[in-house]
């Protein structure tokens, strides 16, 4: 006997093929992306100086500066919440955003809305905020999805995660 047979035999005594282009899950699964602070570069030449970034202590700039990623989910997926952990200096705010660009003309559209988190605090904390149904859901034939942070002196940024759900197995 083959072990293919011998492995049929033990599942109940018959085999089958997966066949088809897609596995689809019968309910909504979630998925979490995770972004470091190590994984964002400075938005343009001008954001080159003045910041500090290690695994230990985020993302710190000493004025005003953006920093960017890409971001890459499963297609057919439909982003959720994002939630971000930093903390906030006593004279500027952290901003973010999740944001898509269109292969056809480069227009952008916001996934999780531009945020800016009035908190002076200086603690350590998070901040969820919902994608909007409009733009949350992923099509890799038609968008590249990134994320862009702003912050100023004293601000800095620990790290963020992009909650999301899914239906298959892949793209």
């Amino acid at each position: 006997m083959s072990a293919a047979a011998a492995c049929a035999l033990l599942i109940g005594g018959s085999a089958y093929a997966v066949t088809g282009p897609v596995f689809q899950y019968s309910a909504p699964r979630n998925g979490f992306l995770a972004i470091s602070n190590m994984a964002l570069a400075p938005a343009d030449s001008t954001e080159t100086a003045d910041y500090s970034n290690s695994a230990n202590n985020g993302l710190a700039a000493t004025g005003p500066r953006c920093f960017t990623t890409g971001l890459n989910f499963p297609n057919g997926a439909t982003v959720v919440k994002a939630t971000v952990w930093y903390r906030s200096g006593s004279t500027s705010n952290v901003n973010f955003l999740i944001y898509r660009n269109r292969f056809s003309d480069a227009d952008t559209d916001s996934v999780v809305n531009d945020t800016t988190i009035n908190d002076n605090s200086g603690a350590y904390k998070s901040r969820t905020v919902a994608a909007d149904p409009a733009a949350a859901l992923v099509e890799n034939s038609k968008y590249a999805i990134g994320f862009r942070l702003c912050m100023g002196d004293g601000d800095v940024f620990h790290h963020a995660r992009v909650h999301y759900t899914y239906t298959n197995a892949g793209d």
